[in-house]
């Protein structure tokens, strides 16, 4: 096959030390940004080495990996701070519902 700059970007074999390591934030509102060794990038989806899976690798889509600790640490933060919005709304809607007065619908006995 011949290496053009278009297949360059559409298929990337991590050869570069530079390039063989990811972090991931798929589970940072659960769990910690946690770091990857990359076996390859095509596009936007990165394949990974992960320990315990049932081929001990897993796939990587769009914004759930990123090349860089410091990208990773801002695209966390930017989810931690849309989970804790959409936990203080369901908060919200909890107390309005506890506040109300009940008014049960259904058969009538």
């Amino acid at each position: 096959m011949e290496i053009t700059l278009d297949n360059l970007t559409e298929s990337i074999e991590v050869t570069d030390n530079l390039m063989n390591t990811v972090w991931c934030t798929k589970y940072c509102t659960t769990g910690p940004i946690t770091q990857h060794e990359v076996i390859e990038i095509e596009g936007n989806v990165a394949l990974v080495k992960f320990k315990g899976s049932l081929n001990d690798k897993m796939t990587l889509h769009g914004e759930n990996w990123h090349r860089t600790k410091e990208s990773a640490g801002e695209r966390a933060h930017q989810m931690i701070h849309r989970k804790l919005r959409s936990l203080q709304k369901q908060i919200r809607k909890l107390e309005e519902i506890d506040d109300a007065d009940w008014n049960f619908q259904g058969l009538s006995e």
